[in-house]
């Protein structure tokens, strides 16, 4: 009976090795294809990588989900390349720990005004929310401020950066106005005319600006970008 007993225990724990060492040799695979299948992507080349540990299996959790990509289209938004990784994936719900990545060549229309470019984001964050972070240059964030401020009827002969406020340049004399967080998105307001819609937000998107600083060294926004 002792012998018939340790064979059972012997034979579950060979099993338990197999399971394992198989779901390390499959899940991979069939993660990926579930990805790279799946309607948001709509069939564009993304390439992904799966890494799994025993430890990671035992918890039900993937270890890392790599996803790189050039040439990506959505409805208005076009990217040139995309670099994420998505940390300690549950198996069951999808849920994710932390990202990290970055996305470079970003130009969307969301109206019928002016695209606008976005060089590099930081990506960041958690299942929960995935926070996009851009760094403008004083050159960049001049140059998307005039095409916002020309499609909406303003003419800006030049615009400069400070601590808090953007400084525009109109008919030889400065014009002091501050960026303002709506509901409608990133507005620029001054005394000297009406509100202007730099950043809009869609409404029916899942995307908010979260902040956004002014600074000598250009414009920092953070978008907020609620997966779930």
């Amino acid at each position: 009976m002792r012998g018939f007993l340790g064979f059972l225990i012997l034979a579950a724990a060979v099993i338990g090795v197999l399971a394992v060492v198989l779901a390390q040799l499959v899940l991979p695979a069939v993660v990926s294809a579930a990805i790279l299948g799946s309607p948001a992507l709509r069939g564009q080349a993304v390439s992904v990588r799966v890494e799994t540990s025993l430890a990671g299996l035992v918890s039900g959790r993937i270890d890392q989900i790599v996803l790189a990509g050039n040439g990506l289209a959505e409805p208005s938004v076009t990217i040139s390349s995309v670099d994420l990784t998505l940390v300690e994936v549950s198996i069951l719900d999808r849920s994710f720990a932390s990202a990290a990545g970055n996305l470079s060549g970003v130009a969307f229309s969301i109206d019928t005004s002016s695209p606008i470019f976005i060089p590099t984001a930081e990506l960041s964050g958690s299942n929960r929310t995935v926070f996009a972070t851009v760094d403008l240059d004083p050159a960049t964030s001049a140059s998307a401020i005039q095409a916002r401020l020309r499609a909406a009827g303003l003419s800006v002969d030049g615009v400069s950066f400070a601590d808090g406020r953007i400084d525009l340049t109109v008919a030889g004399r400065t014009v002091e106005a501050r960026t303002v967080l709506t509901n409608s998105g990133l507005s620029l307001e001054s005394t000297e005319f009406a509100s202007v819609l730099i950043l809009p937000t869609p409404a029916t998107s899942e995307w908010r600006v979260r902040t956004a600083t002014v600074t000598p060294a250009g414009l920092q926004i953070v978008i907020g970008i609620s997966p779930e």
